[in-house]
C-alpha cells in the first residue's frame, strides 16, 4: 500500500513536472520569437536614424542654398557697369555690315543709274530710288537673313538668361535698338551688364 500511495506521488510530480517544462518551452518560443521581434526593430530604428541624418544633411543643404538665392536678388547693381561683350561684338558687326553696304551702294552707284526708277515717298515728298540689279538684290537679302538669325539669336539667349533669374529682376528691361534693328528687341539689364 506504501508503494502505491509513493507511485501515485511520483507520478502526480512526473504530471506536474512534464506541466512546467511545456509551459518553459512554451516562454522559450514566446522569447525567441520577442527577440527576432526587437531584432527586426533594431534594424528598423537604425534604418530611421540614418534617414533622420539625410533629412537633416539635405535640411541644411537646403538653407544653405535658399540663402545664395537670396543674396544673389539683392545684388546691387552697378553704378558704372561694363557693356557685355557679346553685344559689342554684334554692334560692331552690324557697323561692319553697314559700312559694307554702304561701301558696295557707292561703288555701284554708275550701275544703278542705268536701271533706276524714282517712285515719291507718301509722307516727306522725297524720292527712294529702285533698283532692278539682280546681283546686289541678292547680296542684300543673304545679309538680311544673317542679320535676321543673329538677331533671334540675341533675343533667344536674352529669353533664356531671364528664365534663370529671379522674378523681381523680370521686371526691369530695357531696349536696345540700332539701325539695322527696325523693331528693336527686349533684353534685361543682366544681359548687357555683370
Amino acid at each position: 500500500a506504501e508503494l502505491r500511495k509513493e507511485n501515485a506521488d511520483v507520478k502526480a510530480e512526473n504530471t506536474k513536472l512534464k506541466q512546467d517544462k511545456e509551459e518553459i518551452e512554451a516562454r522559450i518560443v514566446g522569447l525567441e520569437q520577442t527577440t527576432k521581434e526587437n531584432a527586426e526593430l533594431k534594424a528598423r530604428v537604425a534604418k530611421l536614424e540614418q534617414t533622420a541624418e539625410e533629412n537633416a544633411e539635405l535640411k541644411a543643404r537646403v538653407a544653405k542654398l535658399e540663402q545664395k538665392q537670396s543674396q544673389n536678388i539683392f545684388l546691387p547693381i552697378p553704378i558704372h557697369p561694363t557693356p557685355c561683350p557679346y553685344h559689342q561684338k554684334i554692334r560692331r558687326s552690324m557697323n561692319s555690315w553697314v559700312r559694307s553696304i554702304r561701301k558696295r551702294d557707292m561703288e555701284s552707284r554708275p550701275q544703278i543709274n542705268h536701271n533706276t526708277k524714282t517712285v515719291p515717298s507718301g509722307n516727306d515728298q522725297s524720292h527712294v530710288i529702285l533698283t532692278e540689279s539682280p546681283s546686289l538684290q541678292t547680296e542684300v537679302s543673304e545679309l538680311e537673313q544673317d542679320n535676321e538669325i543673329d538677331k533671334n539669336q540675341i533675343v533667344e539667349q536674352g529669353l533664356i538668361q531671364e528664365l534663370h533669374l529671379p522674378t523681381k529682376e523680370n521686371d526691369s528691361f530695357i531696349k536696345i535698338g540700332n539701325s539695322g534693328n527696325k523693331s528693336g528687341n527686349m533684353f534685361s539689364l543682366n544681359d548687357c551688364f555683370f
